[in-house]
């Protein structure tokens, strides 16, 4: 009854100045989400070129294990190609013979560098990589959705990211912002075509979870 008593020309100036005020929303969200990504990224880059260039840290018992297991996995990379494209039998199972060898000093390396961290062993970056991989996270969380995503993926990477950041990083597999229930109601009434209330009897806006680009209502 509201509607039919608003002139046609009127309501479409509201539907367009509707349209106008989420495209300025989303350009301004967007450009917040760039300016705190380069201002997080700098402040990372900066504290590494500090403390790793000009203080110059001295390698730890932790440090020369992390090398030498790097050293290995390369080797094990370039030995597996190797086996890969062998032109022989006798080749291949040699290639074989180092990709076995230097999977027991993967798994020696890994081990004894469990036992050091158990002990209280760490990187001399340790305290850096906990600053920056708490700045990482802090991103992810401010600029939401796909930084989430991304986040989760890296809290996955222990084996290659130092210790710090996946642990760091792994409070996003489980507590993630929530969406309003206007951004929820704005969703569903362009996907479906209808209000959610004009869909389901009864609808609880408190999202029983929350993923990073999606959320469960009951």
């Amino acid at each position: 009854m509201f509607l039919s008593s608003i002139p046609t020309g009127t309501l479409a100036y509201i539907v367009i100045d509707e349209e106008k005020r989420r495209n300025i929303s989303s350009i301004m969200g967007a450009s917040y989400r760039i300016l705190n990504l380069v201002g997080t990224v700098g402040t990372i880059v900066t504290d590494y070129t500090i403390n790793y260039y000009l203080f110059e840290p001295k390698a730890t018992k932790y440090d020369k294990l992390m090398t030498k297991l790097n050293n290995y996995q390369t080797d094990q990379e370039i030995f597996t190609r190797n086996q890969w494209d062998a032109k022989s039998e006798m080749e291949s199972k040699l290639w074989k013979m180092k990709i076995n060898e230097t999977r027991k000093k993967i798994n020696e390396t890994s081990e004894a560098l469990a036992n050091l961290s158990n002990k209280g062993g760490s990187s001399s970056l340790s305290t850096v990589h906990d600053r920056c991989s708490k700045r990482l996270r802090d991103l992810c969380i401010k600029n939401k959705g796909v930084y989430i995503k991304l986040g989760q993926h890296l809290s996955q990477l222990d084996h290659v990211l130092p210790e710090e950041y996946p642990k760091n990083l792994r409070c996003l597999l489980s507590n993630n912002p929530k969406s309003d229930w206007e951004s929820v109601q704005r969703v569903i009434t362009e996907d479906l075509h209808s209000p959610p209330e004009f869909l389901w009897d009864k609808i609880d806006t408190n999202p029983i979870a929350c993923a990073s680009l999606a959320q469960v209502l009951r």
